[in-house]
């Protein structure tokens, strides 16, 4: 989802895939001169993923429902050396897509939530769709868990769904939404709905 706010963005003429995140974001990451939108789409940026950081995990469990800002997300990332040189390794990282979350805000002048709804949510109708704000998601769903592998002695899984904090994941992964509305989503997409077919 926000990969296509991304794209719509670069097809819009507002940013270039091959620009650098600094020519948007000075200052936000190290390196950011050397790093471009397209390696952050594609998870070849070299940051490390925060949600790899001890320390922060820890302080997720102890106050899940904590709020983060994007930018301490990124703050906790780049306390950790590149995982490589940007464009000369592949390493899955949710920084990427917190630094994406902030360039879309940054271009915009509106938040990551205001474009995703704008753009996608509702001219699909994806009614059953939402980008919430705090750790509880209404109506009835599924229960989601999860253990750290950083944390191997945590004696129980923790409830992300109603207890942890949204902000954790922010433009990262913080999309709820149904098997239906995924599938109108996809099914948009690739039918060319929502990026021009090249």
């Amino acid at each position: 989802f926000v990969a296509v706010v991304v794209l719509q963005l670069a097809e819009e003429g507002r940013l270039d895939l091959d620009q650098p995140v600094a020519s948007i974001l000075p200052g936000l990451v190290p390196d950011g001169h050397s790093i471009t939108i397209r390696e952050l789409l594609g998870h070849t940026s070299g940051l490390f993923d925060y949600l790899d950081d001890e320390a922060f995990v820890r302080a997720v469990i102890a106050h899940p429902g904590r709020r983060w800002p994007p930018r301490r997300l990124v703050s906790i990332a780049t306390a950790h050396p590149l995982l490589f040189r940007p464009g000369h390794g592949w390493s899955y990282s949710n920084t990427n897509y917190i630094v994406l979350g902030l360039v879309v805000e940054a271009l915009t002048g509106t938040t990551i939530g205001e474009q995703l709804t704008q753009r996608i949510f509702t001219p699909l109708r994806l009614d059953h769709t939402s980008y919430p704000s705090g750790p509880s998601i209404a109506g009835a769903h599924a229960l989601g868990y999860v253990g750290f592998a950083t944390l191997p002695r945590l004696r129980s899984l923790l409830d992300v769904t109603s207890v942890v904090s949204q902000s954790i994941s922010w433009a990262a992964g913080g999309i709820v939404s149904t098997g239906d509305d995924v599938t109108r989503f996809y099914a948009a997409l690739l039918g060319g709905r929502l990026l021009r077919r090249s």
